[in-house]
């Protein structure tokens, strides 16, 4: 049979082991939290990497739409002086079509089987 002190020895071990065990998983907890955090914080920082490229994005397209805007305030022709012309119908064909006419010769394209293709 096991001794009194040989009992005693036993308690303290499993005191001391169990101790050992809650520690370990504090530290476990804890390591967890840790982690949980580390991730937090990533992805606050890559939503605040993307809110920041969507911004510099609408920057960049403001820009544009202004650099329209002075090319279309500049030039002889302005939006408002466009359908001034479309609605009169005077020198339409002279400032639009002429320029885009092609000629168009039906021998060629009877002859040229790939034409449509």
């Amino acid at each position: 049979m096991a001794a009194v002190g040989d009992t005693c020895d036993d308690k303290e071990v499993l005191k001391f082991k169990l101790q050992l065990v809650k520690q370990n998983i504090l530290l476990e907890k804890e390591k967890t939290k840790r982690l949980k955090i580390e991730k937090e914080k990533t992805k606050r920082l890559k939503i605040e990497k993307e809110k920041a490229l969507i911004e510099k994005e609408m920057v960049c397209e403001q820009v544009k739409a202004e650099r329209i805007k002075l090319t279309l305030g500049n030039s002889s022709l302005s939006t408002s002086n466009i359908v001034n012309i479309l609605s009169n119908h005077s020198n339409y064909y002279t400032l639009f079509v002429i320029d885009h006419i092609q000629p168009f010769n039906i021998n060629n394209v009877l002859n040229d089987k790939n034409y449509f293709k």
